[in-house]
Order: structure tokens, then sequence, then C-alpha cells
């Protein structure tokens, strides 16, 4: 059975010292087929001549790449860009300056059989404190109502339930939350799987 598209999205703003840490991460991924589809808030740093420079190595590996450069309103807008471009069955938003946990995170995610009703697969974090690594597991699927159970870049999201339910940008910083509180409230299926995403 031949394995589904994944995207892959990372919206940046003036992210030279970090951008390139995160394409590497992204660049290293073993799991086939990828895209990777970059939205950039029209940088006025070095961010868009590292991401040209990088963008002939995903060739190489065979990940498709999409790159746009225009004004935004903000992160959650710049995320729905990200969507309207995507092509996979599921996408992960993985923001400039974090990395995936290592090259065969996404194989791993999706080595696990994941029921076709679902629409959010999320694992674990870790998060980069200056004084350790600090571990945020994902919660239970019933937190939702009064917690976010996972950071953004930690899920991977039903591509086609993110183009009918966008981002909400009345939500400046909580249109992720609101997102996920609303699928969970229509009663579609979220599964947790214990898994490091994400370091961050």
């Amino acid at each position: 059975m031949s394995k589904e598209l994944i995207t892959v999205v990372t919206v940046c703003f003036n992210a030279g010292q970090t951008i390139a840490k995160t394409m590497q991460s992204v660049l290293n991924q073993t799991y086939r087929p990828l895209e990777y589809i970059l939205v950039d808030g029209k940088s006025t740093d070095n961010t868009l001549n590292i991401i040209y420079e990088l963008e002939p190595l995903f060739h190489e590996k065979g990940i498709a790449v999409r790159i746009v450069s225009e004004k935004d309103k903000g992160i959650f807008d710049a995320m729905n860009k990200g969507v309207k471009l995507a092509n996979g069955r599921w996408v992960n938003f993985m923001n400039a300056g974090d990395v995936f946990y290592n090259d065969k995170t996404i194989d791993f995610v999706f080595s696990h059989e994941i029921p076709m009703e679902v629409k959010l697969v999320y694992g674990d974090t870790l998060r980069q404190k200056s004084y350790a690594v600090v571990a945020a597991k994902g919660n239970i699927p019933e937190v939702t109502p009064k917690l976010m159970p996972a950071c953004h870049q930690s899920m991977f999201t039903d591509v086609d339930e993110l183009k009918s339910h966008p981002f909400d940008l009345s939500y400046r910083l909580s249109a992720d939350y609101n997102f996920v509180y609303n699928l969970y409230k229509r009663g579609e299926k979220m599964l947790y799987i214990p898994v490091n995403i994400l370091v961050g």
C-alpha cells in the first residue's frame, strides 16, 4: 500500500538566525512522499536568501518545495496560506526555530495504524529551556475543552479539515486552540501517539 503525502509548513518572518536549522530538520526526514511549504511574511533580513540557497537540496532528495513571500496578518494567516497550497493528506506546522525530534519522526508517526475517521494525530514535545530539555507529554483528547492537548508543532492535521475550517484570525493568539476545540466539539476523532515529535 502506497504511503500518503505529508505536508510540512513553516511560517517565518525575519528568521535568518533560525530558519536553516528548521529547514535542515525537514530535509533530513526519511519519510516519502513529502512536500515542504515555506510561507514568509516578506522578511527584511536574510531569511529568503537562506531559503533559496537551501531549496535545491530538497529537490535533490525528492521533496517538493513551494515558497511564498508576501505580507500577512500574522502567524495564523500565514498558516492558512500554507494550508491552501497543501496537497498532502496530513499537514504539520513546524515553526521557524523548531525541529523534528529526529530524522525518522514522520516515518515513526505514520508507521502506526491511523483509522480513517481520525482528523488529528499528535504526540509529545521536548521544550528546550535554558537549564534543560523538558518533556511535555501530549494529553488525552478529553482535556480539549480546557486546554490544548499538545502544541500545534506536535500535531498532524487532516488537510481537508483545515481547508474546510481554517484558523479564525479573530483569535490572534489562540486560533490553533480554537480550531482544535471546535474539531473536538464536532465529535471528530483525535489520536494521541506516544512519540516525540518536536524539539522547540
